[in-house]
């Protein structure tokens, strides 16, 4: 996956412009790198106003914070730790709002007969359709996991470094996605 900030002496030069106030190159740096960030939020969120919303947000705390930016860390794993951790903070306000809306949706339709299986909603849809479907039901930090793995091709170390969570928390978070993943997808395909 190529990251970027190939050209890291211009990235360096930016940073540096940017840390001393200069509107211009922080401008330059964001037009740079926000493509990228942008395709990270939406694989991870699914939702185009809300990947848009999360990489504004990354830009607002780079400039804001850009001048604790240490160049021993790529500029791109800075910002794209950033904009994980904000996917990861709607994912969990998400979900929240979800589980309140399920409960109350239960309650309303308590005596109510469901017209509609699960297998009929996700009929016509291809398997990556299914199963990014089924992942937005996992929790949180297995969703986000299994976003960057599976689907963005980061690797363990990197994941565990963007997230904050050790090595092994990041593989034992993968593995309950996947086997959650295979045996709602199984009991989808029946």
């Amino acid at each position: 996956m190529e990251q970027p900030d190939q050209n890291q002496a211009v990235v360096s030069l930016l940073v540096d412009r940017s840390k001393a106030g200069d509107t211009s190159a922080f401008g330059a740096l964001m037009t740079m790198h926000q493509g990228y960030a942008y395709s990270i939020a939406f694989r991870i969120l699914r939702s185009e106003d809300q990947a848009k919303d999360v990489v504004q947000e990354a830009f607002v705390r780079i400039w804001k914070h850009v001048a604790r930016y240490h160049e021993t860390a790529k500029f791109t794993t800075w910002l794209y730790t950033i904009v994980v951790r904000l996917c990861y903070d709607r994912m969990k306000s998400e979900k929240r709002r979800w589980n309140l809306f399920a409960r109350e949706e239960r309650a309303s339709q308590e005596h109510e007969p469901v017209s509609r299986s699960l297998e009929s909603e996700v009929e016509g849809r291809d398997t990556v359709d299914r199963i990014l479907a089924l992942a937005k039901e996992l929790p949180p930090k297995q969703r986000l996991v299994f976003m960057l793995r599976d689907l963005q091709d980061w690797t363990i170390g990197e994941i565990s470094e963007m997230t904050r969570m050790s090595v092994g928390t990041v593989k034992a978070n993968l593995c309950l996605a996947r086997k959650a993943l295979r045996e709602a997808y199984n009991e989808l395909e029946g």
